[in-house]
């Protein structure tokens, strides 16, 4: 449903004027823009899949890339668990505080990122 507004809002041109756009409601900080921009571990900018082979392509060639990676990368659950396992060896997180966010996941009390 986000994708529908934001899609609307940007067909109908209100984005950016006053009292117009898209407030959905996340459960934290700036989560949406994130998104919006291609942050989800499944998709590029636009909510373009990765799995998309011809999308996949055309961002690779705005960026200057041959190609990018068709696999989905790990979910914030999945990619915790695979630390937890050591098969991630690092993380560069910003502006998140993963003992903060990862509450229900035990592990992060425990290890020091």
């Amino acid at each position: 449903m986000v994708l529908s507004l934001a899609n609307l809002a940007m067909l109908t041109g209100q984005i950016g004027k006053p009292s117009t756009g898209v407030n959905p409601l996340r459960g934290q900080s700036n989560v949406q823009g994130a998104s919006d921009m291609g942050a989800l571990p499944d998709v590029l900018p636009g909510y373009q899949k990765v799995t998309d082979n011809g999308r996949r392509k055309a961002v690779a060639e705005k960026w200057g890339l041959a190609d990018l990676p068709s696999k989905p990368g790990l979910t914030v659950v999945e990619v915790t668990k695979a630390a937890s396992e050591g098969k991630v060896r690092a993380m560069y997180v910003m502006g998140e505080n993963p003992r903060r966010f990862a509450r229900w996941i035990s592990w992060s009390y425990r290890k020091s990122f």
